[in-house]
């Protein structure tokens, strides 16, 4: 089972928005991957995060 960002996020953050059903498949697979692509969005997102105004100050 490959998991794309957003659900990989919601999975390890255990986010109500990923359907209880997801949840039970992700955790029943016999293997979960992400793709690299995936860590990159992680780290864009992360440092694109901290160049926002509020978090200057």
């Amino acid at each position: 089972m490959l998991l794309d960002t957003h659900t990989l996020l919601w999975f390890l953050d255990d986010n109500p928005r990923l359907p209880p059903e997801v949840k039970e498949l992700i955790e029943s697979a016999d293997r979960v991957a992400v793709s690299i692509v995936t860590i990159w969005e992680i780290a864009i997102k992360e440092l694109l995060l901290c160049q926002l105004p509020d978090s200057r100050m």
